[in-house]
């Protein structure tokens, strides 16, 4: 029945989505600060500002590698570990991209800069390495950061680790091809089974006893510019 009526809803007051794309090939673009002091794109004909600045010499730079060993070496390797039964293990694994993360030290943005969410996210990690790794990704990469403010709506702090299992189920349903789908799930195993250590658990119920998860949710902006990507923003209430 609630489906039905946001489909009615949705007939008569059509998403709102970011369309120079398909019109033209390119738009006048510029960058400024908003009143928190985070950097905003605005786009040439463009109802919302873009919340960031992409910096795409950073997302197939530094940003590239580091995103890489941390799936190859946290989630691939530990998936192959798990299929032979073996125990999982990220020591090693962690020392190395805490090392290459070095490297992208003076990529980073300075934190006033950093999106709203982003500025939460970054307030409410507890580990000295994964606080600046993950805002780093999240700041630059606003396909993980969306994602991330997306499944927010399904976290409740009362359940750290049902709701963050139930929100990468419907993360997966959200995903539009195959390939992001069989990313979800092998993300989503890999923390359900490091979490078994209370080690790392602790990191994850931390942030979520901290995080304020109104402030990280998706803003009328995020969705705007985030239904041009292949992800149904607005499931489970709306198909498209």
């Amino acid at each position: 029945m609630i489906k039905f009526l946001y489909r009615i809803y949705y007939k008569l007051f059509p998403l709102e989505m970011v369309s120079w794309w398909m019109h033209k090939e390119a738009v006048q673009a510029k960058v400024t600060q908003d009143t928190d002091g985070s950097y905003i794109m605005w786009m040439e004909g463009e109802k919302y500002p873009f919340p960031g600045y992409p910096r795409g010499h950073l997302l197939y730079g530094s940003l590239s590698p580091l995103k890489h060993n941390i799936k190859v070496q946290i989630f691939n390797e530990n998936w192959w570990r798990l299929e032979r039964g073996e125990p999982i293990d990220i020591e090693e694994a962690c020392k190395n991209i805490y090392e290459l993360a070095k490297k992208s030290k003076y990529d980073m943005m300075p934190y006033e800069k950093l999106a709203p969410a982003v500025k939460e996210m970054y307030n409410s990690f507890t580990h000295p390495h994964w606080k600046l790794i993950l805002s780093y990704i999240f700041q630059e990469d606003d396909a993980y950061r969306w994602r991330f403010q997306w499944m927010s709506q399904f976290l409740k702090k009362k359940d750290p680790i049902g709701s963050f299992d139930y929100a990468m189920e419907m993360l997966e349903h959200a995903e539009v091809i195959g390939d992001m789908k069989e990313r979800i799930r092998l993300i989503r195993r890999i923390m359900l089974e490091l979490w078994k250590n209370p080690k790392y658990l602790k990191y994850w119920t931390d942030f979520m006893e901290k995080v304020d998860l109104k402030k990280i949710r998706m803003t009328k902006a995020d969705k705007f510019y985030m239904r041009a990507k292949y992800f149904k923003v607005d499931y489970p209430y709306a198909e498209y």
